[in-house]
């Protein structure tokens, strides 16, 4: 590589001990030496110092899955979203409505970018979003997506104890057969 892509600074002009550096980039190493002018000439360069720059902001994440507006998601979704650079954790809101009054979960201390959501509600429309921190700040919020949970599969019909009480009674004279079906008793028959 030329020397110039290798070099971030370089001053010969300077009469002072200290000197400010802009332009470096965040969360890499850099190594610095330093040597003395005078009219006379040069020293040559003491020994090689390192530092490392502090990472920067995070950049807001980009939404994944479920896909913006997508209908019949399983009641216990997995949310995806792509890493940021630099973020150390991520902070997720899933709500009923836009303005994010009525939370129905907040995590600021994801640290993974796939997060399975406890069970929500069937049939109803979910709205959610996501944004990344570290130690120097945190990002904006990402776009809001929205999905549809799946409706409620048919109820099966539940037995009261009291009517189990009375079908274990009838069932128990050998001379019937009990066949339930969903919501009413279907036949009774002798057996003969």
């Amino acid at each position: 590589m030329p020397r110039s892509r290798l070099l971030c600074f370089e001053d010969s002009t300077l009469i002072d001990t200290t000197v400010h550096v802009t332009g470096l980039q965040n969360g890499k190493s850099h190594y610095w030496k330093v040597r003395a002018i005078n009219a006379r000439g040069a020293s040559t360069f003491s020994s090689a110092w390192t530092f490392t720059t502090v990472e920067g902001m995070p950049l807001t994440p980009s939404l994944r899955a479920p896909v913006a507006s997508t209908a019949s998601v399983p009641i216990d979704p997995v949310l995806q979203w792509k890493s940021s650079q630099w973020a150390t954790r991520y902070h997720l809101q899933v709500a009923e409505d836009t303005p994010f009054k009525i939370l129905v979960l907040e995590d600021t201390a994801a640290t993974d970018t796939i997060y399975r959501l406890p069970a929500l509600q069937n049939d109803k429309r979910y709205y959610w979003r996501v944004r990344a921190l570290n130690r120097i700040g945190t990002s904006p919020f990402s776009e809001i997506w929205n999905f549809m949970t799946i409706v409620a599969p048919p109820g099966r019909a539940g037995l009261t104890e009291s009517l189990k009480r009375r079908l274990q009674r009838f069932a128990q004279r050998a001379d019937h057969l009990v066949q339930i079906h969903a919501r009413r008793l279907v036949s009774s028959a002798g057996i003969g």
